[in-house]
């Protein structure tokens, strides 16, 4: 059974920042699978270009967008390209992270800045930018990639866990803002994942 059997995205487009990561290509091919055509974000041109092959290889519809989310007005781009591929956007999934593991004592401002930056920022105007494409069509969904260290303390992930449990916050609220325009925003908090 494929996830097309369960439900279908026909139609629909879906961006997923950080797509050119394990985690984030693993989102983007089921997307694809359901029908949806697929945005992909990332940093890299070159793991960009890998990803959209893969999902190609099965049939998907893909547009790559190189960008680095946690600058505002790369995020802001971003969104732009993505609405303006088919000229609506349906699904923004924010999975786009990194980390440093250090202990506290060790962690510098631009550790901490460069962790915030992805994880918080990175969400927060990606989300911002396309919310006003969601609510112009009727609806939408938001899904940030958190992690479970938005409850459980671990050691040498202190900044991560920060930035993690921000996004937590962030969800809360604006699903409160923009449930009236019919957009749902959800925070998925995994554990540990064997890329």
């Amino acid at each position: 059974m494929s996830i097309s059997d369960l439900f279908s995205l026909n139609g629909k487009v879906a961006l997923v920042t950080g797509g050119s990561g394990d985690i984030g290509l693993a989102i983007a091919t089921a997307y694809a699978e359901a029908g949806a055509a697929v945005v992909l974000n990332g940093r890299s041109a070159d793991r960009l270009a890998e990803a959209a092959v893969v999902l190609r290889t099965s049939g998907g519809e893909v547009l790559t967008v190189q960008a680095d989310v946690g600058e505002v007005s790369e995020a802001q781009r971003m969104v732009r390209e993505a609405h303006a591929w088919r000229r609506r956007l349906d699904i923004l999934v924010n999975c786009a992270g990194m980390n440093r593991r250090k202990a506290v004592l060790d962690v510098t401002p631009e550790d901490f800045e460069s962790i915030m930056n992805i994880h918080v920022r990175g969400a927060y105007f990606s989300s911002q930018a396309a919310a006003p494409h969601m609510i112009a069509q009727g609806g939408g969904k938001i899904i940030h990639i958190g992690s479970a260290t938005i409850r459980t303390g671990l050691a040498d992930v202190s900044v991560y866990g920060a930035a993690k449990a921000g996004m937590d916050a962030l969800t809360r609220s604006m699903a409160v803002e923009w449930a009236e325009h019919n957009i749902q925003v959800n925070c998925l908090a995994p554990g540990f994942i064997m890329t």
